[in-house]
């Protein structure tokens, strides 16, 4: 038995459920289960520190209308990594429209520059498409509390 967690705004109690079963069956946990995401969410810290202070960093995410969280687990997984990486408070601006199925852009912006890192789902086919990656390389594993990342390793 094993567990691929690809949902987003639980609260402490179910985040603490989360870790419970962990220690009985394997889980992989992400906000976002897109490969390409979980690449920005191991690159863009590095990007950041590369930058340094110089640089400003905000964040810009779309979704359908329909979504309710606002900003998205996603964008509040960047802005977690980004200000870390910056040790500043990293700003998400949210838009809820049409049927857009997921975009973020990352913004960096110095002086005489910016740049923009964007990833778009263009459907929701990636998503299980990283968990089907995911559930076959989590067959086998012992119990514990993995991420994409250990997936991508």
């Amino acid at each position: 038995k094993a567990l691929v967690l690809g949902t987003t705004g639980l609260n402490d109690k179910q985040l603490k459920k989360v870790e419970d079963v962990s220690r009985i069956v394997p889980i992989v946990f992400s906000p976002n289960m897109s490969v390409g995401v979980n690449v920005l969410f191991k690159t863009l810290p590095e990007i950041a520190k590369r930058l340094g202070s110089d640089y400003g960093v905000e964040i810009v995410e779309a979704h359908h209308k329909g979504k309710k969280d606002l900003p998205s687990g996603t964008a509040k997984k960047f802005s977690q990594i980004l200000g870390e990486a910056t040790n500043k408070v990293v700003p998400t601006h949210s838009i809820r429209l049409g049927d857009i199925v997921g975009d973020h852009t990352v913004i960096f912006c110095g002086n005489s520059e910016r740049i923009e890192i964007k990833h778009q789902a263009h459907s929701r086919d990636v998503f299980a498409q990283g968990a089907l990656r995911a559930a076959k390389w989590i067959f086998g594993k012992p119990p514990g509390l993995y991420s994409m990342q250990d997936v991508l390793k």
